[in-house]
């Protein structure tokens, strides 16, 4: 998800003609999210007074941002660039000890949503609801991979791809592709895009 901030909503002209909305893909067992077996199965138990999946919680704080933020995606792109995955010390978001403070890091990046507010909304029930919402729409679109996009109609699947810039070249090309609008800069000319 680094790569399509990186690539597409940080170019101004771009993030203009895009309408994003941002689905989870959670496993639920017995009404509570338990992350995504086998690889997002830490618990994040300094968080709250029950025992968390620190996966949900991120995700959970994702879609508080969503809710409360006009910079969330700032916000979520950096909690995707920590989210602890292919580092040895298992830092970031994946580790319990190292959590809070790299949400709280990455929420520098809002404008005017408080980490205090933040919080209350990703350990309570507000950011639970929004998860398993989330879930329930990703479900629905039969999304099974947690790198997916529909750009209009058109479904482009991280699983196609062996490299996460290759994926996110191929949304700009499709956005470009497919704009009926007067075409970004970032555009480029119909065979190349600007990246």
């Amino acid at each position: 998800m680094a790569a399509l901030y990186e690539y597409v909503l940080s170019k101004d002209d771009l993030a203009a003609i895009v309408d994003l909305t941002f689905d989870t893909i959670e496993t639920w067992q017995g009404g509570r999210c338990v992350g995504m077996p086998p690889q997002h199965t830490t618990r994040c138990t300094n968080q709250t007074s029950q025992d968390s999946y620190c996966d949900c919680l991120g995700d959970a704080a994702n879609h508080c941002a969503i809710a409360h933020d006009k910079n969330w995606w700032q916000f979520t792109a950096c909690m995707f660039e920590h989210n602890g995955r292919g580092t040895a010390s298992g830092t970031g978001l994946s580790d319990d000890s190292t959590f809070e403070v790299t949400v709280q890091s990455c929420a520098g990046k809002l404008a005017s949503y408080s980490f205090q507010d933040l919080k209350a909304c990703y350990t309570g029930g507000e950011g639970f609801g929004y998860i398993y919402n989330s879930a329930q729409t990703s479900e629905k679109a039969g999304a099974q991979h947690p790198t997916w996009i529909y750009v209009g109609d058109t479904f482009i699947s991280g699983d196609d791809y062996e490299d996460i810039v290759d994926w996110a070249n191929t949304v700009v090309k499709t956005i470009c592709s497919t704009y009926t609008g007067p075409a970004p800069a970032s555009c480029g000319s119909a065979n190349h895009v600007v990246v």
